[in-house]
């Protein structure tokens, strides 16, 4: 659906529509591979490293190498030698799709 249709309907059905579409939106759950852009602070040497890294790599013949595969690539190794790790409870995990969803309204229209 595009934005002006979604805007369409969002005025005429008024804070009802958007309320719903908030609703199904955080009572949504990801797939759990599915790529998703998460913001968090990490050392600007540390970005750096990773920078350098990447360009390294593309420079040795992976061409097609991103920034986004070398973290996640880190991050599962790391999961591996942690070992086993508990899920969060539903309760927080609904919680937190609630207040991702208000900040995503807050920032910037909805794109269905």
């Amino acid at each position: 659906m595009s934005k002006d249709k979604f805007k369409a309907l969002s005025a005429r059905g008024g804070g009802l529509f958007d309320e719903k579409i908030t609703e199904l939106r955080n009572d949504r759950k990801p797939d759990i591979d599915e790529a998703k852009v998460h913001t968090f602070r990490i050392k600007q040497s540390n970005i750096e490293k990773l920078k350098n890294y990447v360009h390294q790599q593309k420079f040795v013949g992976f061409p097609y190498i991103s920034q986004g595969e070398v973290i996640d690539e880190a991050l599962e190794r790391f999961f591996e030698s942690v070992g086993q790790i508990s899920e969060r409870p539903e309760e927080l995990k609904k919680k937190e799709r609630k207040r991702t969803g208000r900040r995503k309204k807050e920032q910037s229209d909805f794109e269905l």
